[in-house]
């Protein structure tokens, strides 16, 4: 009787720690679909605060969570693009429709690329009509006055012919980033 007792305690004991680990299982499966939530809820506080490095961190737990959350993925790649940080964007847009084949983020990939394109090409134009920096310039002519200096604001000739509208300056240089408007503002991201 003496051997039998403790095998009886090994036994419930194994037992015990068997239902623990199941009942564990059992929870975290409950509960992950509302830590996802949280993550995702986090991800879109932190953006609408423009702190988008800690954006960037939730999304990325909330897919940790559920690898075939499309949302996830757009809000990620979003967040990367405000982060300026646009190939990591094309990363996840990636791999979020190779996870979920959303059509949403195969749409989104190729909008953002269309934006990056324009403006890569809008730059270029810009540039072929641009001076060479290196050139040196030419004096003026003794008859005009010398033009002012390049870091004084010029104000625009304004026109009082109401047909006639103002042109926008051809040689002003676009932003070199990428173009958010496609993405909601931060502070309507959902």
């Amino acid at each position: 009787m003496n051997k039998i007792l403790p095998r009886i305690f090994i036994g419930a004991g194994i037992l015990i720690v068997l239902l623990a680990l199941l009942s564990l299982t059992v929870l975290n499966d409950q509960f992950g679909p509302t830590r996802k939530a949280a993550f995702m809820r986090a991800g879109r506080l932190a953006a609408e605060e423009r702190d988008y490095d800690a954006a960037i961190e939730y999304y990325q737990m909330a897919i940790g969570l559920d690898r075939y959350n499309a949302d996830a993925y757009l809000r990620l790649s979003e967040a990367c693009v405000y982060n300026m940080d646009i190939d990591s964007a094309l990363y996840y847009l990636d791999k979020g429709y190779e996870m979920t084949s959303s059509e949403r983020l195969r749409d989104t990939r190729e909008e953002l690329l269309a934006s990056i394109n324009a403006q890569e090409n809008g730059s270029g134009d810009n540039q072929a009509n641009e001076p060479d920096p290196s050139a040196e310039p030419s004096p003026p002519p003794a008859s005009e006055p010398p033009a002012p200096p390049s870091d004084v604001p010029t104000t625009p000739e304004v026109s009082t012919d109401p047909v006639s509208s103002p042109s926008p300056d051809a040689s002003a240089e676009p932003d070199a980033s990428p173009d958010p408007s496609m993405f909601p503002s931060p502070d309507g991201i959902v």
